[in-house]
């Protein structure tokens, strides 16, 4: 089974790419990130999945919510699953904007979604230190999109579908971090 966290354009688009006979898609109405009750719910409905695919991504004017979604649940959620899963794949989600989190005339909005982001891949690669030092059977790809067309980038930037490939191609070959800028 395939877990899409997040039930914005992308998880959609995976879902539909990946088929839907083998993919749950989780988020509002239903699961809100932003608690970890609602974290925690997933981690009982779904105790075993094979591949989690954590597509949440949100700007908002609360920049606690920014860092908590963007950074706290998946952290949290991957932790979880490393802990109980025998063997999965966990793919987060992060954003190229990793690679510049702040720039002059820059929101605090867009930093704190900037910062959580940058957590998130840094994140990525000191679990992935753990995964080998520890010899587990979890996979942990961290994956950074540049800007895609999706209500956040007011449909800019490349095809979602450069990123639904990225994340295809993550699943087949299993790397520990990948960039997709254009």
């Amino acid at each position: 089974m395939i877990i899409i966290l997040g039930k914005g354009q992308l998880g959609s688009a995976l879902q539909k790419h990946l088929g839907q006979d083998h993919c749950v898609m989780l988020g509002r109405p239903d699961f809100d990130f932003a608690t970890q009750a609602d974290c925690d719910r997933v981690l009982e409905q779904y105790p075993h999945p094979e591949i989690i695919i954590n597509t949440i991504g949100v700007v908002s004017q609360d920049q606690w919510k920014n860092l908590i979604v963007n950074f706290v649940s998946p952290a949290y959620l991957t932790m979880q699953y490393m802990a109980r899963a025998k063997n999965c794949h966990i793919i987060n989600i992060s954003s190229a904007s990793a690679w510049w989190v702040s720039y002059p005339g820059l929101d605090l909005n867009r930093f704190s979604y900037n910062l959580a982001k940058d957590s998130l891949s840094n994140f990525g690669r000191h679990i992935n230190r753990i995964v080998v030092d520890q010899a587990r059977a979890v996979t942990l790809t961290t994956i950074e999109p540049g800007k895609f067309q999706s209500p956040m980038s007011d449909h800019t930037g490349m095809e979602i579908k450069r990123v639904v490939d990225a994340v295809d191609y993550a699943i087949k070959a299993k790397p520990q971090h990948l960039s997709v800028i254009k």
